[in-house]
């Protein structure tokens, strides 16, 4: 399948395919610049945007990884309550 790109902070849905999931839906999270480069908002998009797409397609569980906190170096401990909020 093609998605056609994704830009950071929004999100697409397809469907789970071969995976146990119905559905999986992508995001693109931010690359961690020392945070002034609009990191932080787009964080909070990856999440956002997921459960607004969730909602549209009554879906009713999400589970999301720590987006951005490994090789896009976002700190964890901000990610933790960028992602709580």
């Amino acid at each position: 399948f093609n998605l056609g790109g994704c830009k950071t902070g929004f999100s697409k849905i397809t469907q789970g395919y071969k995976s146990p999931a119905k559905y999986i839906i992508h995001t693109v999270g931010p690359i961690w610049n020392g945070g002034n480069k609009n990191e932080s908002e787009l964080l909070a998009s990856c999440y956002k945007a997921p459960i607004n797409l969730a909602l549209d397609n009554n879906i009713t569980s999400i589970a999301f990884p720590a987006i951005s906190c490994g090789a896009y170096r976002f700190p964890i401990q901000k990610a933790c309550e960028i992602t709580v909020n």
